[in-house]
């Protein structure tokens, strides 16, 4: 077994390539620019965050949304979604998702709603990736 810290590229480099990739919680989208397009080039990714339907966010909502649609304007396998982890995990069948990375809300609560919703989500060798516990 490997523990690899999530920062480091040794990380990103033993994920899983060209498979089906999310993204929950992207605030401005550099995570997904910066990591996960370079280093697991999914056939499919999809991006997903509440922004402007946070009621009292500590960022600029607005911005931060405005950053990642500019950053993916032009890519044809990449789906933005604006909504919440559980209302949005919704949207997909079983067994869709190689990997679905986490790096929104905090907490135990979230955490254990996350994973009841988007395990299902998950195909058997997949993985889930939790980036704020």
């Amino acid at each position: 077994m490997s523990i690899l810290p999530y920062w480091e590229k040794e990380f990103w480099e033993s994920l899983p390539k060209n498979g089906i990739v999310a993204e929950v919680g992207v605030e401005s989208g550099i995570q997904a620019h910066e990591r996960i397009v370079p280093f697991m080039n999914p056939k499919k990714l999809y991006l997903i965050d509440a922004w402007e339907k946070i009621e009292k966010s500590f960022w600029n909502s607005k911005k931060s949304k405005k950053a990642t649609f500019k950053l993916f304007e032009n890519k044809k396998n990449v789906f933005i979604i604006e909504d919440f982890s559980v209302k949005a995990s919704e949207q997909f069948d079983d067994n869709f998702f190689d990997c679905v990375i986490f790096d929104g809300s905090t907490g135990y609560n979230n955490f254990y709603l996350d994973l009841l919703c988007w395990a299902p989500k998950i195909k058997k060798n997949g993985y889930m990736i939790f980036s704020n516990l």
